[in-house]
């Protein structure tokens, strides 16, 4: 049922990958891909399973408040109660604007297109992970680290103990320290690939 397994939710302004991210977390097109901004207007959600984790992953309105019409509003306004709500928090704008969350993980998405410009890759090396849902680069360590936070739901331990240590493929570890893997249920992807272990519940 879509009710059951941890919320992980995916949230950012328009047009930084949510939904590129969630149609690769669930290997299908489930949500409409495309450079207008506001094209998702409601929450949209699907269940998973990475490594046997029973999950219910959401893709959210881009958070913004200009040229939002009254239809895309409540949208947004679904999206924030969405984080609020969330297990788990991806968010995927920059991360002095990400919202308080006890489980948040700050990615730099989108690496495929930014990849070279200087000011993008300092904004990036302030994130957890850097990531490309289009080509597949991050996917493994963010399967790992999602499965990492979901054995941890409800403790206090940090971040920076929770996540993989290495570094994402072609970046920086984002700020992220190497003390390890502690509170983890940590099954990393294949190196350099796509997510695997993940399930579509049906």
């Amino acid at each position: 049922m879509i009710a059951e397994g941890l919320s992980v939710v995916i949230a950012g302004p328009p047009n930084a990958g949510k939904s590129t991210l969630i149609n690769a977390l669930a290997q299908r097109e489930l949500a409409i891909v495309s450079p207008v901004a506001g094209t998702t207007r409601d929450v949209i959600e699907t269940p998973l399973a990475l490594d046997g984790i029973a999950m219910r992953f959401s893709d959210t309105a881009g958070n913004r408040t200009e040229s939002a019409d009254d239809v895309e509003a409540i949208g947004i306004g679904r999206a924030k109660a969405a984080v609020g709500a969330a297990d788990i928090l991806l968010w995927l704008g920059s991360p002095a604007e990400a919202p308080a969350h006890p489980r948040r993980l700050l990615i730099a998405a989108q690496a495929d297109r930014w990849r070279g410009d200087a000011a993008t890759e300092a904004r990036a090396a302030r994130c957890d992970l850097i990531l490309s849902a289009a080509t597949g680069e991050g996917m493994d360590r963010l399967h790992a680290a999602i499965v990492a936070m979901a054995g941890c739901t409800g403790t206090s331990s940090p971040l920076s103990t929770i996540l993989p240590s290495t570094a994402p493929s072609g970046g920086t570890s984002g700020g992220v320290s190497s003390g390890g893997a502690a509170c983890t249920n940590n099954s990393s992807g294949p190196a350099g690939g796509t997510i695997s272990g993940t399930a579509e519940l049906g």
